[in-house]
């Protein structure tokens, strides 16, 4: 049960990491156009 518990933290840092990324991804595209 532990296991599942720490897996479910680890997608949800990871979901954030890449929501946060694909932002500066897109502010960048933006600036650059």
């Amino acid at each position: 049960m532990f296991r599942i518990i720490v897996l479910l933290i680890l997608v949800c840092i990871n979901s954030m990491l890449i929501g946060l990324i694909w932002d500066e991804i897109m502010m960048r595209k933006q600036s650059l156009s």
